[in-house]
């Protein structure tokens, strides 16, 4: 649950630390500060869009209660905005298939963001 603060902490390699995180969120963890990890993803989305979505997708599926990552909606919609506009086919793909999942659990803010 700390992993959060590490990502935040700007002391360890992004991509590192995002590979990280994405090992926490395979094994099914739920994670605590998804505040922090959606402030740092508006930073470094860009660089690396296909593990941010991945994590994305795995921080709400992994999120039982639905108190997380789907309570930060602005930043998220930026977030799955950014990628979608990144020339990362697989990131948009897969960005495009999160969104789907959101909407098939009814949460159909995020369909204005599909063609």
């Amino acid at each position: 649950e700390n992993i959060s603060w590490w990502l935040a902490s700007d002391k360890f390699d992004e991509e590192w630390m995002l590979a990280k995180l994405l090992e926490v969120l395979e094994i099914g963890c739920d994670i605590e500060g998804d505040f922090l990890v959606m402030e740092k993803f508006l930073i470094i989305v860009g660089k690396f869009p296909l593990m941010v979505v991945k994590c994305l997708r795995l921080m709400v599926e992994n999120d039982k209660k639905e108190w997380g990552s789907l309570f930060i909606h602005d930043e998220l919609k930026s977030i799955l905005q950014i990628v979608l506009a990144t020339k990362n086919e697989e990131a948009v793909e897969e960005t495009k298939e999160f969104i789907n999942r959101l909407e098939s659990r009814n949460h159909m803010e995020f369909r204005d963001l599909l063609p």
